[in-house]
């Protein structure tokens, strides 16, 4: 898992990637799911003091030329690459990250990981299984800003309704690595993201997470049925027969009063 570290010298450049990232979000007002208040507090907190970097390429040429050289898979430069992803371009910092990854230097692998962030924010949700592999390494030292900017990245994507950030997310909130133990947010998060989506593998663990709880008031037995049931349509029979097997354990509550009534 990616360490971190809180006391740390940051140069100019490591600021100017960290501003650059935050002029990246959008707020989640936007978004496709309603992210909990800690969420939308901490994507908004990157809204905060931020210089914003004009990427409307008509009115810069100089990054309009990297641009078009990117997209038409013509030689672009590691520098570059750097100056278009630092203006917020999300393919630009896509092809930086895996320059890094691909130079086999590990030192750049902090790197790296800040620009799939950056990818990330900017709506490419295909740098995501490359930033966690790199935040799951438990090698690389990522500063505590950088941190914050790739935890806003993944909070910004699950906003939107991106079921691989609200996995992982989630996932990372339950470890309590690298972003902290956060229980209450990973199941905001499962709930909304199953919700919104009716994934059916999303709706398994949210139901799975709520019934380690060891639910007894009827409205949380409800609601544990209420995503089996989103499971229970699933087309992996190994998903279906986990939720059939969990929802024998909850039996509606209406139903058991009667019967009981009945006796």
């Amino acid at each position: 898992m990616a360490r971190r570290r809180t006391s740390i010298g940051h140069s100019a450049a490591v600021l100017f990637f960290t501003f650059s990232v935050c002029a990246a979000f959008v707020p989640p007002a936007q978004a496709g799911i309603s992210i909990p208040a800690f969420a939308s507090a901490r994507v908004l907190e990157g809204q905060r003091h931020v210089t914003t970097v004009d990427t409307r390429y008509d009115r810069q040429p100089g990054l309009k030329a990297i641009r078009d050289k990117l997209v038409s898979d013509q030689p672009v430069t590691t520098v570059e690459l750097r100056v278009l992803a630092n203006a917020g371009d999300g393919l630009a910092a896509y092809a930086l990250a895996e320059r890094y990854i691909d130079s086999g230097r590990p030192e750049l692998r902090a790197d790296a990981a800040f620009y799939y962030a950056v990818a990330v924010a900017r709506g490419r949700s295909y740098a995501i299984n490359p930033l966690v592999d790199i935040l799951k390494d438990g090698q690389t030292v990522i500063p505590q800003a950088r941190l914050d900017n790739i935890e806003r990245a993944l909070l910004l994507q699950a906003s939107q309704g991106d079921r691989d950030a609200v996995d992982v997310l989630s996932k990372f909130y339950l470890q309590g690595q690298p972003f902290g133990y956060r229980p209450d947010m990973a199941e905001e998060l499962m709930k909304a993201g199953a919700s919104g989506s009716n994934d059916s593998v999303l709706a398994l663990r949210t139901a799975l997470w709520l019934a380690s709880k060891e639910p007894s008031d009827p409205a949380e037995i409800m609601e544990i049925r209420r995503f089996l049931a989103i499971a229970l349509e699933s087309p992996d029979l190994s998903v279906r027969t986990a939720a059939e097997n969990l929802m024998r354990s909850y039996p509606d509550p209406g139903t058991a009063i009667v019967e009981d009534d009945d006796e």
